[in-house]
């Protein structure tokens, strides 16, 4: 058991790598108070807002969000600053009624998370995205990979990034191809959600999957582009982003492995004991998870329960089941490349006092959470939280 001074002292001197709830630019700013203990995520995160995180890249408001009825989309695709062609919300729909959409589970994740609390105020989400393959688009406007370097993506709202075009034809650490995306959950894409379509890239960072999508450019520029690209993390502007790091935003872009805790919910919970389940998930861009290890105070790490396959089934409803079923990955792909993994630990016995909790995952690549906070945004620094109990 650790002492409250003990604790202190040990955060004084960073011996501690705390991680707690953040609110950065870019997500929504949420007042997060609650002290008590949380609940286990569910595999399935609600698209309804309040569950699913509410994210704008250009920080606009929600009243303020496009707002684009399905029959008035058309997305704009342009080959080096020439309109080489154009699609309609009713063009995707043909596509999807000729048997070309693809739908997975996707783990969106705000490069600006944090990593304790419930799924809205971590800005970490999963659900079944269903859409059309980005390439079939692509190659129906004559839009040549070889000629090119980069496709450039531009939401209604202004705000922009970019995929290696090489990606966009389907070339990536996931298997999946990038979807224009129109359904979540088996539900219309809303427009909090970034609705009629947005772009979908199962391995990155939320920001890549633009919302609102508006115009798509193919370039044979290989340039770094985007609002965060270029503005967030540019280290002309911003003196604490590196080279480094800018380079690893514009490209790959990709979901650092990371574990995020739903309960306790917040740090420094009181928790009513002996009895103490800690609970959340793990998730890493282009790889699997395959363990993910809690220690209490200065104790040997051990294993925490990982969600099987078939428990993630059994706690959807039947019309859920009915959707995962058509899903590209099924149970001969778990875990899922890039999907995050609900966990739970529970300690027994614990006297009244104050303690501290470390989560830390590996995923299939042999990479490990640990102390170590300087690549952030390949491996993110494992989660320490303090708690009490009573």
């Amino acid at each position: 058991m650790t002492t409250r001074r003990d604790f202190l002292k040990k955060l004084g001197s960073g011996a501690v790598a705390l991680v707690g709830v953040q609110f950065l630019s870019g997500c929504e700013e949420l007042v997060f108070e609650s002290k008590v203990a949380g609940a286990p995520l569910s595999f399935m995160t609600p698209a309804e807002d309040g569950s699913w995180y509410w994210q704008s890249g250009n920080g606009i408001a929600k009243d303020d969000a496009p707002d684009i009825a399905p029959e008035d989309w058309t997305l704009k695709i342009r080959n080096n600053g020439n309109r080489v062609g154009g699609v309609s919300f009713a063009d995707l729909q043909a596509l999807a009624d000729n048997g070309e959409s693809l739908s997975y589970w996707k783990t969106m994740r705000c490069v600006y998370g944090a990593y304790v609390g419930p799924a809205a105020t971590t800005f970490v989400a999963n659900g079944i995205f269903t859409g059309i393959p980005l390439h079939r688009v692509l190659e129906e406007a004559g839009v040549d990979p070889d000629a090119n370097a980069k496709l450039r993506v531009f939401g209604a709202d202004g705000f922009s990034s970019n995929i290696p075009i090489g990606r966009a034809f389907d070339a990536g650490p996931s298997p999946l191809a990038p979807l224009l995306a129109y359904e979540l959950n088996g539900e219309p894409i809303s427009r909090l959600r970034g609705g009629p379509v947005r772009l979908v890239i199962p391995e990155t960072w939320g920001y890549k999957n633009v919302k609102w999508l508006d115009a798509l450019e193919a370039t044979p520029s290989d340039a770094i582009f985007g609002t965060y690209e270029t503005e967030r993390f540019n280290p002309q502007t911003n003196p604490s982003v590196s080279a480094e790091t800018q380079r690893r935003i514009d490209d790959p872009g990709q979901i650092s492995l990371a574990s995020v805790v739903s309960d306790p919910n917040a740090v420094s919970a009181t928790l009513k004991g002996p009895d103490v389940t800690i609970a959340g998930a793990s998730f890493a861009g282009g790889q699997k998870i395959v363990d993910v290890q809690v220690a209490l105070d200065d104790g040997p790490f051990e294993s925490a329960q990982l969600k099987g396959y078939e428990e993630m089934l059994d706690a959807l409803s039947p019309a859920q089941r009915e959707l995962a079923a058509e899903c590209a990955q099924q149970s001969e792909d778990w875990p899922f490349v890039g999907v995050w993994r609900t966990w739970t630990k529970t300690f027994s016995g614990l006297a009244p006092g104050d303690y501290i909790v470390t989560i830390r995952a590996r995923d299939d690549a042999g990479q490990a959470q640990s102390g170590d906070t300087s690549q952030p945004l390949v491996i993110a620094p494992e989660v320490r939280v303090p708690f009490r109990v009573t």
